[in-house]
């Protein structure tokens, strides 16, 4: 069969034939638009055309780079994608909270610490990777003593999980970005994941006085399935 249509407009621009039971659309070059295979139920764009969808255009490159991937599983060359629980080989679910303290909060963190990230639930385990902690200055700079620290900690006045955080680098009249770290390998310190864990921030001895401006924390942390840790043969 062949069928000869106008097409966008002028004669004869577009050819449309059976080849082998499929059904093949050519332009007026002469080169494959695309084919319909009814038998395997599919349907053929070549190399080269792209896909455009609601204005969104999909190359083959880009296709190709979902095509054959295991969710939850990394393929070289191909996407990152993500099991129903969040994960990639297992390696746990890796997640980012902020958090604001306030001024009045700031200067009751030893005898109040602030929830940062609230427990993961009783089926997870819960490790610290490490936290951003923002100044964000107003008019006046804190004022500390020695030892007025500041810490990251398990829920509920748990090990702590950070290292310390001195007290004189919140005494500037400026803005103050500061990394923290998890706490390194010491015998000294626990630095376990906690089934069901979260964290908290606190000033390990007294308090802070004077100073008028909160605190933006960022905390990076991993949800580690039991499950999958159970599930190791």
């Amino acid at each position: 069969m062949l069928d000869k249509r106008m097409y966008p407009q002028g004669s004869r621009s577009i050819d449309a034939k059976y080849v082998a039971g499929v059904l093949t659309v050519y332009d007026a070059s002469g080169n494959i638009i695309y084919a319909v295979d009814p038998a395997n139920r599919r349907f053929d764009i070549p190399s080269g055309s792209n896909l455009r969808i609601g204005g969104n255009t999909l190359t083959g490159a880009e296709l190709g780079a979902v095509d054959g991937v295991t969710l939850g599983a990394k393929a070289a060359s191909k996407v990152i994608t993500l099991d129903s629980n969040r994960e990639i080989d297992s390696l746990g679910d890796i997640r980012v909270t902020d958090k604001i303290i306030t001024t009045a909060e700031v200067k009751a963190l030893n005898g109040t610490p602030i929830t940062c990230v609230a427990a993961v639930g009783g089926a997870n385990y819960f490790q610290f990777l490490g936290a951003y902690v923002f100044m964000d200055y107003a008019t006046t700079a804190y004022a500390h003593d020695a030892g007025e620290d500041l810490a990251f900690q398990n829920l509920s006045g748990g090990d702590l999980l950070s290292q310390d955080i001195d007290g004189t680098m919140f005494e500037v009249e400026t803005d103050q970005l500061v990394l923290v770290r998890p706490l390194p390998a010491d015998a000294s310190e626990i630095d376990d994941c906690v089934i069901n864990g979260g964290v908290e921030v606190t000033i390990k001895v007294g308090e802070w006085i004077t100073g008028d401006s909160p605190l933006k924390i960022r905390v990076f942390y991993r949800i580690i399935r039991k499950a999958s840790m159970v599930a190791i043969a």
